[in-house]
């Protein structure tokens, strides 16, 4: 509970950094189920004076926040981006993991695991996550540059 009490933590910290507009779209019990569960020990300070990107925001709380960005505050147009990122993270997926299992060959118990493949196949989706991850930041990050 810790780990999503901090991640809660932070996305109040988020939230109450919107412009009073977008805040007040968020109804009032999701505010106060965030504020009654996050870690009230957890301190994690946002600074106006630093551009949104580089703070060190974690990948939950941004998920987290674009959830509530996307329910709440998005207008038609804003929730078409959020979708073409989900989209195109899907498809990113598929293309990079997906595979035919009734045409491609089955390895045999006794094939040799190569350890640089999985290493590559793990960058992969580290690369891809990050991509995405970026894709979502950059979203959030204008809706912070609106102020």
């Amino acid at each position: 509970m810790t780990r999503l009490g901090d991640r809660l933590a932070e996305l109040d910290v988020l939230l109450n950094n919107l412009d009073n507009e977008s805040w007040g779209k968020i109804p009032s019990d999701v505010l106060e189920k965030i504020k009654e569960n996050k870690n009230v020990n957890y301190k994690w300070d946002y600074d106006d004076g630093v551009a949104f990107e580089d703070h060190n925001i974690n990948n939950d709380t941004l998920i987290l926040f674009l959830l509530i960005v996307y329910k709440y505050i998005a207008n038609d147009e804003e929730k078409e981006e959020i979708d073409d990122i989900l989209k195109s993270n899907s498809i990113e997926y598929d293309k990079t993991y997906s595979a035919d299992i009734f045409t491609s060959e089955m390895p045999s118990q006794d094939a040799e695991i190569h350890e640089s493949d999985e290493k590559e196949e793990d960058n992969k989706l580290i690369e891809q996550k990050d991509t995405f991850l970026l894709k979502i930041k950059h979203f959030i990050m204008k809706l912070f540059n609106k102020n």
